[in-house]
């Protein structure tokens, strides 16, 4: 193919990327109460993580895991501010949902460029990538976003001063910690580039251990800021297996 031809392929690709994109935010905007009772619901009481902690609670009798009588109120501070959010939530839902199409047609335009073995490694790549990445959204919505969330809420430098939480500062949050760890669980395939490399191998992650546990730990107080132990500790063990999982995966 000539240049042109290859920017012409180029601009289907992309014409087909927004359409999958705008098809399903259009989707998503109009199933509004479903999108948002899935957005606000770690912002409610009855969210698993919650009872899950009450239950514990229950079972060890440790009442300082306890979640009850805590409820977030949001409020909107612009006339345009809840409309401009059932845009960007529709949006940014329509990329997470969509991320797995959106790569799969950028992979069918490079593809023809790649040896046979090539295809076949960055296939392997790009599906475990993509698993990789939805699981760590998971893990920031069911786990770390809620602790994070409700310790923000909690915390007080004064009984005089009161939270009244913005509706963008809780949107925000939540995109920035479910992108965040998405890029975190990149760590496997990151470990293996750089083996293939040779910048990295199995004996220097072994050697380097402890220097990673304290770097994740630091690194997780600050995306999870608590004074919990127990907390802390169920925020760092994903991300210590991922440590793991890269170490024998270059093994």
């Amino acid at each position: 193919m000539t240049f042109w031809e290859h920017i012409d392929e180029l601009r289907s690709v992309l014409v087909k990327v927004i359409l999958v994109l705008l098809g399903l935010s259009v989707v998503l905007f109009c199933f509004k109460d479903a999108l948002f009772a899935v957005a606000l619901y770690p912002a409610q009481q009855d969210f698993c993580l919650y009872q899950f902690f009450n239950y514990l609670a229950d079972v060890t009798g440790f009442e300082g895991m306890r979640v009850d009588e805590w409820h977030l109120s949001l409020i909107n501070t612009r006339l345009t501010g809840q409309l401009m959010m059932h845009l960007q939530c529709a949006f940014y839902g329509a990329l997470i949902i969509g991320l797995p199409v959106v790569l799969w047609l950028i992979f069918g335009y490079i593809a023809p460029a790649l040896y046979t073995n090539e295809k076949k490694i960055a296939r392997i790549m790009l599906s475990a990538g993509e698993f990789l990445f939805l699981m760590g959204v998971a893990i920031s919505y069911f786990l770390i976003f809620p602790l994070a969330l409700r310790f923000l809420d909690t915390y007080s430098v004064s009984d005089t001063v009161n939270n009244m939480i913005d509706m963008s500062s809780y949107f925000d949050l939540l995109l920035v910690l479910s992108i965040l760890m998405g890029v975190l669980f990149q760590m496997p395939i990151l470990a293996f580039l750089l083996s293939k490399m040779g910048i990295l191998t199995s004996a220097m992650m072994s050697t380097y251990r402890k220097h990673a546990i304290v770097a994740i730990v630091v690194l997780n107080a600050i995306i999870t800021p608590t004074t919990d132990i127990f907390t802390l500790s169920i925020v760092c063990l994903p991300v210590l297996l991922l440590y793991e999982v890269s170490r024998l995966i270059i093994k």
